[in-house]
């Protein structure tokens, strides 16, 4: 049953909010099933809305990606290189098993 969102209880749109639906939708039906039609759904708005913060589907899979490498350490200097490199790769494996759609 659709139940229209009342707009003066719906959050705002922003770019962060978009991209944080997006990784929750593609991590819960894969980044196949992510469009820009499926998002704006799940965000309550109408799909064209999405367009004035994220221009393409594309551009989002970038921000989805962007937000993922983000979480990354940054390197410590007080760590030997191959200590850094350790640390990395295990944050890289970490934010891949987090968010398996975006990082395929």
């Amino acid at each position: 049953m659709n139940v229209p969102i009342n707009p003066s209880t719906r959050p705002g749109l922003s770019r962060d909010r978009i991209v944080d639906a997006a990784i929750r939708l593609a991590a819960a039906e894969g980044v196949n099933g992510l469009s820009m039609r499926r998002l704006a759904t799940e965000l309550g708005v109408q799909a064209m809305s999405l367009y004035h913060y994220v221009p393409s589907n594309a551009a989002l899979l970038v921000l989805m990606a962007d937000r993922t490498v983000a979480a990354l350490p940054d390197p410590d200097p007080n760590r030997t290189w191959e200590e850094q490199l350790l640390a990395m790769l295990l944050a890289a494996y970490r934010a891949g098993v987090g968010n398996p759609a975006v990082c395929r």
